[in-house]
C-alpha cells in the first residue's frame, strides 16, 4: 500500500534534474545497491512523514513495494525513527499521537513506548533495523547521514526480504558508513555543483513551508 505522495512539479524538478544526474552521491548510492543487491533509498523528513527521494532497485526485484517521492509515517519506517532520535522525547510523543490520529489503519497506530523504545535503540547503535513495520518479512536497515551542520538530515537505508537483510546486515553497516563519511566530507550533495544545489535548496524551502 502506497502512503500520499506529494504530487507537486517541484518533486519533479528535484528527481530530474537533481538525483538522477550521474553524481558522486547517486553513485555512491548506486554502488551500495548494487553491493549489497538489495533496494536502497534515501529519505527526508517532510512534517510527520519520511519521504523517499531517491529509490534505486539493483535488479528490479519489487522486493520492497516503494517508489520516489512516497511518504510514510515517521513511526512505520526506519528512516523515519533515525529522524525521530534527533528530538526530545516529549515532541517524539506529540507526532506519535498526531500520526495515530491521522492514519485511518489501526494496525499501523503505535504506542509511545514502543516508539520511544525504538528511538533508543537507535540512540544507541547509530542505526534502526526496522522488520515487518509496514508488511511482514520486508526490514530495512536506516543509518542518519549529514551533509553540513545546517544541511536538511537525510537518512539512508538498504531493504528488501527481512532473512536477506539479517544475513547481509554487517555488510550493510559498513557501506551505509562509507556513505555516511562522504557526506559528511562534502563530497556528495554539497559537492555535486550548481545545478543540483539550487534544486536541492528549493527542495528544502518548501518542505520548510510545510512545516509551518
Amino acid at each position: 500500500t502506497y502512503w500520499p505522495t506529494l504530487r507537486l512539479a517541484l518533486l519533479g524538478d528535484w528527481m530530474t534534474s537533481g538525483l538522477n544526474l550521474r553524481t558522486p552521491f547517486v553513485d555512491a548510492c548506486q554502488a551500495i545497491a548494487e553491493k549489497c543487491g538489495e533496494v536502497t533509498f534515501l529519505a527526508l523528513q517532510n512534517g510527520i512523514f519520511s519521504q523517499y527521494v531517491l529509490v534505486l532497485d539493483p535488479a528490479l526485484s519489487r522486493s520492497m513495494n516503494i517508489q520516489s517521492g512516497i511518504m510514510r509515517p515517521l513511526t512505520r519506517t526506519s528512516t523515519g525513527i533515525c529522524f525521530l532520535s534527533r528530538l526530545h522525547d516529549d515532541e517524539i510523543g506529540r507526532i506519535t499521537q498526531r500520526i495515530n490520529v491521522d492514519i485511518m489503519d489501526a494496525d499501523f497506530r503505535r504506542s509511545e513506548g514502543a516508539v520511544i523504545d525504538d528511538v533508543n535503540a537507535m540512540r544507541r547503535d547509530g542505526y534502526f533495523h526496522a522488520d515487518g513495520f509496514m508488511e511482514p518479512g520486508i526490514a530495512s536497515i536506516a543509518k542518519l547521514v549529514e551533509n553540513g551542520g545546517d544541511a536538511m538530515p537525510l537518512a539512508v537505508a538498504v531493504g528488501g526480504n527481512s532473512e536477506a537483510l539479517a544475513e547481509k546486515k554487517t555488510m550493510i553497516l559498513d557501506a551505509l558508513d562509507s556513505l555516511r563519511d562522504r557526506l559528511t566530507a562534502g563530497s556528495a550533495i554539497a559537492a555535486t555543483g550548481p545545478q543540483q544545489s539550487e534544486v536541492f535548496q528549493r527542495m528544502r524551502a518548501f518542505i520548510d513551508e510545510q512545516g509551518d
